[in-house]
């Protein structure tokens, strides 16, 4: 049901996932030039020109916030419920090990240090949102054959 404790976790992962489009990745900081490194790109802030387009960055919270909301609505089938939170979680995996890539090669490219933003761990805490998540559905779902158990 869409009253359960697992669709508060799914719906709350999904809206964080938002999030990190509106925070920074990565802050770098060269001599008096700040780059923010945000979820689609990082632009030179003083001429505006884009330094690096990411793509894989704006295209894997999307896919991460549909598979949230979709799996929010097929409440009913919970088997396939828990494998879209299975796959959530490798987007999940794969968008912490895409930002760790890009923030290397930005802060290699630039030469300068960086220190991560907010939105650097908002897809480990999705991610322990939608584990969470999972465990409730796999609850519900001891649940029901217990209970059919006793018929």
């Amino acid at each position: 049901m869409i009253q359960r404790i697992q669709s508060i976790y799914l719906f709350l992962a999904g809206i964080l996932v938002m999030l990190m489009y509106t925070f920074p990745l990565a802050i770098f900081n060269s001599n008096s030039i700040i780059y923010e490194l945000l979820a689609c790109h990082i632009k030179n802030p003083v001429t505006g020109n884009l330094l690096v387009n990411v793509v894989p960055m704006a295209v894997l919270p999307l896919l991460s916030l549909f598979l949230s909301f979709f799996a929010l609505v097929k409440f009913k089938n919970r088997i396939f419920q828990m494998k879209l939170g299975k796959l959530n979680m490798i987007v999940l995996v794969a968008l912490v090990v895409v930002e760790v890539i890009y923030f290397l090669r930005i802060e290699s490219m630039l030469e300068v240090d960086g220190k991560p933003g907010f939105s650097a761990i908002i897809p480990l805490v999705s991610l322990l949102l939608i584990l969470m998540a999972n465990k409730a559905i796999k609850k519900d779902d001891n649940l029901i054959k217990s209970a059919d158990r006793i018929r």
